[in-house]
């Protein structure tokens, strides 16, 4: 971001000591969350430091965070047919590329990745996420990622299959209706980063960025 960064409506400036260093501000916030509050905003355009905005960055994250996790855990098989979910995932890619290429656009890149992001999250929601939407989602989700620069934790497959060893286990102390038991499961899996989204027939679990990444 190169144009004015203002707090409480005035610049910030050394010189009137109002602040904010990056390394508190991540510290606060998190790198994903203070880079997608940035991209938000035009990059000559003056960006506002405020709480409101940030919670907003932060619940937009949340939002990609869950996307990311639901494309990648999906499991079921469905024959039905992809083609709204190709064609939905095609057109915000190449608006999200045509923001970027009408100089550097940002917030219309943004914008196209989020409607992306809330379709797969919809989708889930209503039970429709079948592994072959899932694939024609997953690849545009995750470039875009990359492209904006923000950064995953990384997960070895021997922490994945932990991880889902966790899960199933507590499935079943909930299907045996040891409630108090499968929370103890959840809260562990909280202290490693892990949360959890619980549907009615399913958990599907992610690993959420530490805002010291």
């Amino acid at each position: 971001h190169a144009g004015l960064l203002n707090i409480s409506q005035e610049k910030m400036s050394k010189s009137i000591g109002n602040i904010i260093p990056v390394h508190e501000a991540q510290r606060e916030w998190g790198p994903n969350v203070i880079r997608l509050y940035a991209i938000s905003g035009h990059y000559r355009s003056p960006v506002n430091y405020s709480i409101e905005a940030l919670s907003n960055a932060v619940e937009n994250w949340k939002l990609v965070e869950n996307a990311l996790a639901e494309v990648q855990s999906a499991r079921l098989e469905d024959t039905s047919s992809v083609g709204e979910a190709e064609e939905i995932a095609q057109r915000e890619f190449h608006e999200m590329e045509r923001g970027l290429d009408e100089d550097f656009n940002t917030p219309l890149a943004v914008g196209a990745l989020m409607r992306l992001v809330r379709f797969v999250n919809r989708t889930a929601a209503t039970g429709k996420l079948s592994r072959q939407i899932a694939r024609v989602l997953e690849d545009p989700l995750a470039k875009s990622t990359w492209i904006f620069g923000f950064k995953l934790p990384e997960i070895t497959e021997e922490e994945r299959a932990e991880i889902e060893g966790q899960v199933e286990k507590r499935s079943r102390l909930r299907s045996e209706k040891k409630f108090s038991e499968a929370d103890k499961v959840r809260e562990n899996l909280k202290r490693k980063s892990i949360e959890l989204t619980d549907y009615a027939d399913r958990t599907v679990w992610k690993k959420v960025a530490g805002k010291s990444s």
